[in-house]
């Protein structure tokens, strides 16, 4: 695995630097690792090496050999086996593949689904029609709210803003094409998801809209910021703040004088905003947009510790457990359709989060979900009710850091800054030092290792506490 991903991100540069002579030899040996690296026995080896296959690395006698390879695995077992080859089949055969990627949007995976949008994005002749339906949610089945169906809407929105992107530099010349696909499809959308109830819509949209410098888009972000949302009002505001960020930077495309002076009118509220949040995050992120776009006078924006000593008094939520104290936790099962792994948890070193995750496993809260992310050689992930990657129980926890190491093995908690974590937890599957101190580990697996190397996207499982 680690071979095949070093080879994907090296091939292009080593092969730019052959003379002609190598070209040949060059092409050949890394189509014939990553071929048999795509019908290797291990569906892990099996996804890097698709991931790995780019059209630009390979001379084309061998992207056709390669592209054969990546068509055989569009109707493997695996969702992330054909995630990866449709990616893969899209890169190799560029234009040529949106026959297989448009069928690929009809998979029962929403992984599949998204790649296939991200695809056809980049390959496919007009994509347009397809990218608007998705972004816009007329060609996303009925919700859940929030569920697969927000994993489609933010990949053909980040399709349709990176579409564009490419057509603008590829018609360069023709600044009215490039500003009629802004009017007729890019900037509306955006408009309108940055402003969807789906918080996981709205936040993909906001860092792309604030690279449509515009009076507009500026008035749309500060719109999200400020508007009440059921959940994931942290998450988009965070979103918004980086697209302010944009907006404002310097650059090619700056404003204006008078639409400066305008569009900061409109944000100052917003950072203010930022600046009285309970979120640590925000108000960090609110300095650092005040700071760069020079805001406000340097002497009215408050400093990062001043912004940490005036934080209000952290509020439990009434689901979250009570605080614990360090105490001997119990094994937990968790059962997959490739076997059962066994954790031992670590009520002594993080008992608030083993005592957050008991609690969750009794009343229910994991039954039937799955595992969402699966890194080959890095980790498995799940626990996650949306099934996108944005979910939680509906309350943080507190990060509860120690000095043990994250080997293989180890059971850690996700998060998206210090003390935002919930329900969604990992497995390492290798050595990853650089997660040290910045995760908490709350267990080890101590059996059933091979079952979590085998687990695949979409797999469910049960938790059950061994008492």
């Amino acid at each position: 695995i680690a071979l095949l991903a070093a080879l994907g991100r090296l091939a292009g540069e080593v092969l730019g630097e052959q003379d002609g002579s190598d070209l040949n030899s060059v092409s050949a040996r890394d189509a014939t690792l990553l071929a048999a690296g795509a019908g290797h026995e291990d569906l892990h080896v099996v996804s890097t090496a698709l991931q790995a296959m780019d059209r630009e690395s390979l001379l084309p006698l061998w992207r056709i050999r390669l592209a054969r390879c990546a068509r055989a695995s569009l109707r493997a077992e695996s969702p992330g086996v054909r995630a990866a080859a449709v990616r893969a089949f899209g890169e190799l055969r560029g234009m040529g593949a949106e026959t297989e990627l448009t069928a690929a949007l009809d998979d029962p995976s929403p992984l599949v689904q998204a790649a296939a949008i991200t695809a056809l994005g980049r390959q496919a002749h007009n994509p347009w029609h397809t990218l608007r339906g998705f972004a816009t949610g007329t060609l996303v089945p009925p919700p859940p709210a929030c569920g697969p169906g927000s994993l489609l809407r933010a990949a053909a929105i980040t399709a349709c803003v990176e579409r564009y992107q490419d057509r603008r530099r590829y018609f360069a010349l023709d600044t009215r094409f490039g500003e009629r696909l802004r009017e007729l499809y890019v900037e509306p959308i955006l408009l309108a998801a940055v402003a969807d109830s789906d918080f996981v819509v709205a936040a993909t949209a906001a860092p792309l809209l604030g690279r449509f410098r515009s009076i507009r888009a500026a008035a749309a972000l500060r719109g999200a910021f400020l508007a009440d949302r059921d959940e994931g009002t942290e998450d988009v505001q965070l979103a918004v703040l980086d697209g302010l960020a944009a907006l404002l930077a310097a650059g090619e495309d700056s404003l204006a004088a008078g639409e400066r002076d305008t569009v900061v009118a409109l944000v100052l509220p917003v950072i203010d905003r930022a600046f009285d949040s309970a979120d640590l995050r925000l108000r960090l992120r609110g300095r650092e947009v005040a700071v760069a776009a020079g805001l406000l006078h340097p002497e009215l924006v408050p400093g990062g510790a001043s912004l940490r000593a005036t934080l209000p008094a952290f509020k439990r939520h009434p689901q979250q457990p009570p605080v614990a104290l360090p105490f001997a936790a119990p094994r937990v099962r968790c059962r997959t359709p490739r076997g059962d792994l066994v954790f031992q948890l670590d009520g002594k070193r993080a008992p608030n989060t083993v005592a957050s995750f008991l609690a969750l496993i009794r009343r229910g809260f994991y039954d039937g979900l799955t595992f969402h992310r699966v890194v080959p050689d890095f980790v498995i992930q799940g626990g996650d009710p949306l099934g996108n990657g944005w979910g939680g129980p509906g309350y943080p926890i507190r990060s509860e850091w120690s000095r043990l190491p994250y080997e293989r093995g180890i059971v850690g908690i996700a998060h998206s800054g210090k003390d935002t974590g919930g329900s969604q937890f990992f497995v390492t599957l290798s050595a990853q030092p650089h997660l040290n101190g910045r995760y908490t580990i709350f267990g080890k697996v101590v059996a059933g290792m091979e079952v979590a190397d085998r687990i695949q996207p979409g797999d469910t499982f049960q938790l059950l506490v061994e008492d």
